[in-house]
């Protein structure tokens, strides 16, 4: 086997060390709280980050530095991050792999900084201090909660609205039905469709607005650099990609 390891995609890292080396050590944690707070990923010590080259560590000290790397990730992160850590052979030297499951209890951050700069997140592969509307928005994952789905506060929608929202829909699903049989099976979306699907947010019999209610309706209102990208997949569980779309600015209502 050679003696380079090849990086596949973002959610990876190498340390040639790990404890012990100070910057190796702060980058590891700040990059352990990015796995958490987005889709996970995987650390691997013995593994020169520049060359790839495989450094391994020696059987005595092996079992040393998994339990610093497990201590040092846990205690410097909260909530508690515990990575998931194996070792594997490669190239006939032993390395550490701590596999960095993604959170629950978002935003994850490191204790020593507290959220307003100890919070990160992966962008492009890079491990990045968190903005505070990202940080915000990561407390709001946590809680179950996404920013498009939050009710805007305001009067009630109209069911004239309602009604325009729908012909809308109905007539952009219309226009890219590929087959006159799935024309017939079409149906007007109702308001309880849009609740259902948290565009509007129902309350003691009248539809509220969220902010997808705004940006579908009315970017310009609140939103006036919003972007909306769209994607369309075949069937129910999104395996085959057929399309996608990118709207920026104020949405062409007449359509």
């Amino acid at each position: 086997m050679s003696e380079a390891v090849s990086v596949r995609d973002g959610a990876c890292e190498f340390y040639a060390s790990g404890p012990g080396n100070p910057a190796e050590t702060e980058q590891y944690l700040r990059t352990a709280v990015a796995f958490a707070n987005a889709s996970g990923g995987k650390l691997i010590f013995g593994v020169d980050n520049d060359s790839r080259k495989v450094i391994g560590f020696p059987d005595d000290e092996i079992f040393l530095k998994m339990d610093a790397i497990k201590s040092s990730i846990f205690e410097a992160c909260e909530p508690a991050v515990v990575p998931v850590m194996a070792i594997k052979e490669l190239d006939g030297k032993k390395i550490l792999t701590a596999a960095i499951q993604p959170g629950m209890d978002k935003p994850y951050f490191l204790k020593k900084y507290g959220t307003a700069s100890g919070t990160f997140i992966r962008m492009a592969g890079v491990t990045r201090e968190a903005s505070q509307s990202i940080t915000y928005e990561l407390r709001l994952e946590g809680k179950g909660i996404s920013f498009d789905t939050m009710q805007v506060k305001g009067e009630a929608v109209s069911p004239e609205k309602i009604a325009g929202l729908s012909a809308r829909m109905y007539q952009q699903a219309w226009d890219h039905c590929p087959s006159a049989e799935q024309k017939r099976d079409l149906k007007m979306v109702t308001a309880n469709d849009l609740a259902s699907w948290k565009i509007l947010f129902p309350f003691q019999g009248k539809y509220y607005p969220t902010n997808t209610w705004k940006l579908l309706t009315d970017p310009e209102e609140l939103f006036p650099e919003a972007i909306i990208q769209m994607a369309l997949f075949e069937g129910s569980t999104r395996a085959i990609f057929l399309d996608r779309k990118e709207a920026a600015g104020p949405i062409d209502h007449s359509r």
